[in-house]
């Protein structure tokens, strides 16, 4: 099943935030950045700028009023995740990466979800349910039937195949932890594909 025509109302919009926190690509032929939280030598303040990142990526998802959909393997009603979350359990999900993600058994209905667009994404509860890692998220009114690539492992090639074989607008993949995420976009204009690459956030 596919996700219907491309939307990509969010791309341009998570592009200025990643150019905002000098997030850069990982290579510049692509649309996909890494956001890792940077080790010493790195100063404690880049480590800041990369999670504010992320939370203004979170920000601009939410607030779009573009359908999206959250693939998580637990449950935001049980961490108390302030929003009104729907559950999508119309359809059910192959495992992300099994025995390397947190689980190996299949991600079954109930597991998938649709964005709130009242997520409080500076609420510290959200904070600690999407630090978990191990989700991805998608522009869409239902979830894809479909085997869900590991793109934090992928190269930024593959990332952009899957975009386009999958018809998304954008796809972030956040890995243990959630750190690190990859956010690959599609459709950008022209002066989005120009930005330089340096490597990761």
């Amino acid at each position: 099943m596919r996700g219907g025509a491309a939307q990509v109302k969010c791309g341009p919009a998570i592009v200025e935030v990643l150019k905002a926190h000098d997030i850069r690509r990982r290579d510049p032929r692509y649309p996909v950045w890494t956001l890792k939280d940077p080790f010493l030598p790195w100063p404690f303040s880049r480590g800041k700028v990369v999670e504010t990142c992320k939370r203004e990526i979170l920000r601009v998802v939410a607030t779009s009023g573009e359908p999206v959909v959250i693939l998580h393997p637990d449950d935001p009603v049980e961490y108390d995740v302030p929003g009104s979350w729907e559950p999508l359990k119309e359809h059910c999900h192959r495992p992300f990466r099994p025995l390397i993600r947190a689980r190996s058994d299949d991600l079954l209905e109930g597991e998938t979800y649709r964005l709130p667009s009242d997520l409080d994404v500076d609420d510290y509860r959200t904070s600690c349910w999407l630090g978990l890692g191990n989700w991805c998220m998608y522009p869409g009114e239902s979830p894809l039937v479909m085997d869900h690539e590991d793109l934090v492992r992928s190269k930024p090639a593959e990332v952009v195949e899957f975009l386009n074989e999958h018809n998304l607008g954008f796809y972030i993949d956040s890995f243990h932890d959630s750190d690190p995420w990859v956010v690959g976009i599609a459709g950008l204009p022209e002066s989005a594909k120009d930005l330089p690459a340096n490597g990761e956030g």
